[in-house]
């Protein structure tokens, strides 16, 4: 069980990383498609307007899942102790550390 829950918080930190790079380069995207000029948005192509919707609904939804993320991995980290607390001979293995952030 204390490998299960390890492989899990695993897959889920990895999803994360991965997740919040999407998001960082969504944000970069949607900035380049913004342009920098005060009166930019009055001009702005249909196309720009539609991709710059486009990434923001990817932020949207990428901020949400890494909210879900979040909570899952909170839960987990509390299972595992938890579990530890009961087991403490599972306590072998190193924990797996929490991403940057």
């Amino acid at each position: 069980m204390a490998e299960a829950i390890d492989n899990a918080l695993s897959a889920l930190q990895a999803e994360q990383a991965g997740l919040f790079k999407r998001v960082e380069d969504a944000v970069a995207m949607a900035s380049l498609t913004v342009g920098n000029e005060s009166d930019e948005y009055i001009s702005r192509e249909s196309e720009k307007t539609v991709a710059l919707r486009g990434y923001e609904d990817e932020m949207k939804r990428g901020r949400n899942r890494l909210a879900a993320l979040e909570q899952h991995l909170l839960n987990l980290r509390f299972l595992r102790a938890a579990f530890l607390t009961r087991f403490p001979d599972f306590n072998d293995k190193p924990r797996p550390k929490p991403p940057p952030t």
